[in-house]
C-alpha cells in the first residue's frame, strides 16, 4: 500500500483505486502475453473484453458507517494500455465515469 500511495502523489489526480485498477490490468497483459494467449490478440484486435467486479464508492453521500457509497459494476480491463501510465490514466476515466454516473442510486 505504501508503493501505491507514492505512485498516487505524482500522480496527482488519481486514486488508489484507479492505481490498482492499473496494476491488475498490467499483470493480467502480461500474463496473456507471456503465455501467447490468444484472447490476448482478439483483445488488440478489439474482438473481445475482460471484465471484473469492482467495488467503487460513488461519493453520492456516503450510506454506512464509514461514509462510503459502495456500488459494484462491472469494468472493462483497459488491457489494450501497455503503458503503465496510459493505464492508469485510462483505469481512472472508467472509474471515474462509474463513479460521477447520474444512474448510480
Amino acid at each position: 500500500l505504501r508503493v501505491i500511495k507514492r505512485i498516487k502523489e505524482k500522480l496527482k489526480t488519481s486514486t488508489v483505486n484507479d492505481i490498482l485498477l492499473a496494476v491488475v490490468t498490467i499483470g493480467i497483459r502480461r500474463y496473456l502475453e507471456k503465455t501467447n494467449d490468444p484472447v490476448m490478440t482478439r483483445i488488440r484486435n478489439g474482438e473481445t473484453d475482460l471484465q471484473l467486479q469492482l467495488p467503487i464508492n460513488s461519493r453520492h453521500g456516503g450510506t454506512d458507517e464509514t461514509g462510503n457509497d459502495l456500488v459494484v459494476s462491472f469494468v472493462k480491463l483497459p488491457l489494450r494500455y501497455s503503458n503503465e501510465i496510459d493505464c492508469v490514466w485510462k483505469s481512472k476515466c472508467l472509474i471515474d465515469e462509474i463513479k460521477f454516473s447520474p444512474y448510480v442510486i
